[in-house]
């Protein structure tokens, strides 16, 4: 009994032997939110970096990474790629582990405290805040966020500061290894005219809309006008049923027969009325079509003017077509 004890003790040791000869691995086990792919993709990840590949590691890392960004996966890149030397890059991956670590793996957390530990001296820490919101940062003309953030540089670097209608501001950091850099931007409007690529298209749409809503117009008293001599020739018919004439030799006209003439005299203007709009409407169509058509090569100005003459108003339309 006493030789068996002994033997059990000897194998209990070799096996703590085994686990503190080596560290456990950043993560045990892949994020739970991640598909079977990415899944089976950071297992290999984290063989790797149990083989100290650390090249294998980080682009095994930098895919499930780019998939779906996890604290688990960030420590994981960010150790491999310390140990490669790419500073600046396990810097935003470790700091992004520190800032969202739950606590819930000890051990996980410090091997990114030792990596940070490792890291920290070798780069500098630039850390942004800005007077507005939705601010993209870009570091040597990649993008890094939207600012509040901090970013990390190895070697001098150009900051941007952009937004849609602000004027973008520009910054040469100076890189001071182990340091922070605070950088505070104040960004102001852009009151400059954006610069025009051409002629407005609307008085194209405007002149073509018009023509069209005029064209439709003439066309319909165009029609009404048709309507009156069936009117006239109904009202004719009822005089001659009725025994009468509207003949000058029979007599004075009747009031029906006035009724046949404002009949016909109306279908005469309605008509006439209708072909003048239909053609200003059908010129106004062609002319807004033939605006837009053409190559956008002018440079922009007002087409549209007003026009005042000797007892006329109106809109003149400038233009070449």
């Amino acid at each position: 009994m006493r030789s068996s004890f002994c033997i059990a003790m000897v194998f209990v040791a070799g096996v703590g032997s085994v686990a503190l000869g080596q560290p456990a691995p950043p993560a045990n086990e892949p994020p739970s939110d991640l598909d079977a792919a990415r899944r089976a993709v950071f297992v290999e990840a984290v063989r790797a970096w149990q083989d100290k590949d650390w090249a294998t590691c980080q682009v095994k890392a930098l895919g499930v990474w780019g998939a779906k960004q996890h604290p688990q996966t960030a420590a994981l890149l960010g150790i491999c790629e310390a140990e490669l030397g790419k500073y600046a890059e396990a810097a935003e991956h470790l700091d992004y582990h520190r800032q969202n670590d739950k606590g819930n793996n000890p051990g996980r957390t410090k091997d990114v405290k030792d990596a940070w530990d490792k890291v920290s001296p070798k780069i500098t820490t630039v850390s942004i805040s800005i007077d507005q919101t939705g601010v993209e940062i870009l570091v040597d003309g990649k993008p890094r966020g939207q600012a509040p953030l901090s970013v990390y540089i190895v070697a001098d670097a150009n900051i941007e500061a952009k937004k849609q209608g602000f004027k973008t501001e520009r910054f040469a950091v100076k890189a001071t290894p182990g340091k922070t850099e605070n950088l505070n931007i104040t960004l102001d409007k852009d009151t400059a005219l954006p610069p025009s690529d051409g002629r407005p298209s609307w008085p194209g749409w405007l002149m073509g809309g018009g023509g069209l809503a005029l064209a439709v117009t003439g066309a319909a008293l165009i029609g009404v006008g048709q309507s009156k001599p069936g009117s006239a020739e109904e009202i004719g018919n009822e005089i001659r049923a009725a025994g009468g004439s509207c003949e000058p030799a029979t007599g004075p006209s009747s009031e029906r027969c006035v009724e046949v003439d404002d009949e016909l005299s109306s279908a005469a203007t309605l008509t006439n009325a209708g072909i003048g709009v239909a053609t200003v409407g059908g010129a106004l169509l062609i002319a807004g079509v033939i605006y837009l058509a053409l190559p956008n090569e002018r440079p922009a100005e007002a087409p549209v003017s007003g026009w005042v003459g000797p007892g006329t108003y109106g809109i003149l339309f400038n233009g070449a077509f």
